[in-house]
């Protein structure tokens, strides 16, 4: 409860920091953003640079400190001396900072029903979050691989330890608040790029953008039908065979009141897949969409970089339909770019895209064009120096990228897409209805087509049979008309909505795109390229999709319009329900208690040996611990003390690094040394091992019968389930 308060009252200080910037110099440096969430950006960017200026001296924790105590108190002194006191306490008195606190308590308690860091990857996310709390880089150390930095994308995790750190939470803890601050912050990010859809009267967007928002980011895909009617027990088996999405099938009980297997939930989030024995490859990929991502309650970088990613996207929009060129867009646009893709570099591709289209379909005078040409050149500037220096160099594969190899089935596109798309495609008939089917449409929806159809069958690999040809025509036929039509109606748009439309050409190109080609990793798949550009796009096509379904319900009236309403509502219901069970289902799996610890499930001597760790041994120590699987709670000890060992987790150091041979040795070496202890072991010497620790868990992996073989070594800890040994100095 103390926790909660502490965190909720930084995060509102912030707004001292954001209420300051907007008014210093006389409002010079000006944009219209929520006070809390400029303050947010600030902190991070002046953190960011005294950390990478402290070259390491400064801890994480202190660094934090020393940004929020500077920037609050420069702050508030500014507020005293232009005697702003008054006006700054009124900016608290805005209903969009009542739903930022009403959402961050709703995800906490939903953190607090399902807190366990267990499953999943939440582990190796908790371990990311502890080193970068207990370190001084601003690139955590990797504490399954004998401190060496981590070859993952971990400025996220810097980034949403500030708010803890400033406070010295455990990481524990801090893990279940990172989600609550991800989403309320991404609700002020979108709190002006959802003005900019509904511009209303104030009070009618005060009422309606919580709903909005709750619309583009807690709706479920359309699969949430097919899944509310197998748990009603309705639908033969030769339909869900013919669905094939691996997970639904036709339940013989009634169970809407409730599924009673625990990770029914988790099959909607892999739609979209192909799978053949008689094919040497298959389809498999990642539809994560951001209800499901809150449910499962990882904090990967595709969730951290939320906040930032959407605020480019309301900065970029503003830019273009105000035509605000200024030098501070411009400064804003790039620090929220560089922050995005140094969290998360996938979405470098969405936005430069995104300011591309812009500039292609429109018209500007020359001293705008100098504008966007000094952007786009700063934006690719920023994202070659990542790529170079910053980014983790083993996660892509040359030639990075390639062409894929099975296309998407057209019924799996439509359970994922279908919400979104069913009153998109409506408006778009629509409009092409009144324009009428001109000889410039044919033209545009035959380049489109053909060129659809021709480019695959003339890349290297690329597989079809009846069923998947029969798909590979209606996706591009759908396509094809989508992309032909959206240009003509752009052509023949008023302005704002033309930038609407701009906006959905942009996510509809990126979404046909991962059909054709894909960014090639240790995965050789198209796998992450669907699942980071399906995400982000999802978010915004739901946006575009509740912008035309309210407006033409404005448009309409009396019995049409409840009866449009109501109809509405009955599409949705299956999405309310499947949140409503996933969320209870997940929580009936926690482990652990109602709280916001999220290793309260650990046995007494498992905290024993924790507490021990961290109150005895230096964090730079390595601890020597077995190697446990990938998804397991295996590797708990190091992620919990923020102390490193040799090697953890297998898989994903495969997935990280390039030297495979190194890490399969080091697993080797360990697996020797567990079963044949000895001072001289290759592995002590060559890692500097000091610690060694002896549990049930290393017993059982290395199948020990006795501890007698450790006796060469100190015992500096014992306790029911573990030993923890100390090489003499």
């Amino acid at each position: 409860m103390i926790d909660s308060i502490l965190v909720i009252s930084l995060l509102f200080s912030l707004n001292i920091v954001g209420y300051t910037y907007n008014n210093l110099y006389n409002k010079k440096f000006y944009v219209n953003l929520p006070g809390i969430l400029i303050g947010f950006v600030v902190l991070l960017v002046f953190g960011s640079l005294l950390s990478v200026l402290s070259f390491q001296q400064v801890s994480n924790s202190m660094v934090w400190k020393i940004s929020y105590l500077f920037l609050t108190l420069f702050s508030l002194i500014f507020i005293i001396w232009k005697k702003s006191i008054k006006d700054f306490i009124i900016t608290f008195l805005d209903i969009k900072y009542l739903v930022f606190l009403i959402l961050f308590i709703f995800i906490l308690l939903l953190r607090m029903s399902n807190s366990d860091i267990l499953n999943t990857e939440k582990l190796m996310e908790f371990m990311i979050l502890s080193s970068s709390m207990s370190s001084s880089s601003i690139i955590s150390q990797d504490l399954w691989f004998h401190n060496n930095t981590i070859s993952y994308y971990s400025y996220g995790y810097f980034v949403f330890s500030s708010i803890p750190s400033l406070i010295n939470m455990d990481p524990a803890i801090a893990y279940n608040y990172v989600l609550p601050i991800v989403i309320s912050m991404s609700y002020l990010s979108m709190y002006k790029f959802i003005n900019y859809f509904f511009h209303s009267d104030k009070k009618f967007l005060y009422l309606i953008t919580p709903f909005i928002f709750l619309y583009i980011f807690f709706i479920g895909p359309f699969a949430t039908v097919l899944e509310l009617l197998s748990h009603s027990s309705l639908g033969s088996d030769n339909l869900f065979r013919w669905i094939d999405i691996d997970g639904f099938l036709g339940k013989e009980n009634f169970e809407i009141f409730w599924p009673q297997d625990n990770w029914w939930w988790f099959s909607i989030s892999r739609i979209i897949s192909y799978n053949n024995t008689e094919m040497f490859y298959s389809d498999y990929t990642i539809n994560e969409f951001p209800l499901f991502s809150v449910i499962l309650g990882d904090i990967h970088p595709h969730i951290l970089v939320l906040p930032f990613v959407l605020l480019a996207f309301s900065l970029i929009f503003n830019m273009f339909n105000k035509r605000d060129f200024s030098a501070i867009t411009i400064i804003w646009i790039n620090i929220i770019f560089l922050i995005t893709i140094m969290i998360n570099p996938w979405y470098l591709v969405i936005l430069l895209w995104y300011i591309i289209v812009n500039i292609i379909f429109k018209n500007y005078d020359s001293r705008n064009y100098k504008s966007l040409k000094f952007l786009v050149i700063t934006l690719i500037i920023q994202t070659i120096l990542f790529i170079t220096l910053l980014n983790p160099n083993s996660l892509l594969v040359f030639p990075y990228i390639s062409n894929v190899k099975i296309i998407s089935r057209f019924h799996h596109l439509f359970f994922f897409w279908g919400f979104s798309f069913i009153p998109i495609f409506l408006f778009i008939s629509f409009k092409i209805f009144k324009i009428g089917y001109t000889k410039d449409l044919i033209r545009i929806f035959l380049l489109f087509f053909c060129s659809s159809l021709l480019i695959p069958l003339l890349l290297p690999g690329f597989i079809l049979n009846l069923e998947l040809f029969i798909s590979f025509l209606i996706n591009n036929l759908i396509f094809s008309f989508f992309l032909s039509s959206l240009i003509i109606i752009i052509k023949n748009e008023s302005h704002f909505v033309k930038n609407v439309l701009i906006l959905l050409f942009t996510s509809t190109i990126i979404i046909l795109g991962t059909e054709f080609i894909f960014v090639v990793d240790h995965f050789n798949n198209r796998m992450n390229t669907v699942f980071k550009f399906y995400f982000i796009n999802y978010i915004i096509l739901n946006l575009i999709s509740i912008y035309i379904i309210l407006n033409f319900f404005n448009s309409i009236e009396g019995l049409k319009k409840y009866l449009s309403i109501s109809i509405f509502i009955l599409f949705i219901i299956p999405s309310i329900w499947w949140a409503t069970a996933s969320i209870r289902t997940r929580s009936i799996d926690n482990i652990g208690a109602f709280s916001t610890n999220g290793l309260d499930y650990l046995n007494e001597s498992e905290v024993e040996a924790i507490n021990f760790i961290k109150d005895n041994i230096s964090k730079e120590s390595i601890i020597l611990e077995g190697v446990g699987k990938s998804y397991t709670r295996s590797n708990i000890i190091s992620a919990s003390t923020g102390r490193s060992t040799v090697l953890g987790w297998v898989n994903h150091q495969l997935q990280w690094r390039s030297d495979y041979e190194l890490i399969i040795n080091l697993d080797n070496q360990i697996e020797k040394f567990y079963t044949n202890p000895s001072l001289d072991s290759e592995i002590i010497k060559l890692y500097n091992v000091k610690y060694i620790l002896l549990s049930t868990f290393e017993k059982k992996r290395y199948d020990l019968k006795s501890d007698s073989n450790f006796n060469e070594f100190k015992l500096i800890f014992e306790n029911k389930d573990f030993k923890i040994f100390r090489l003499n100095d």
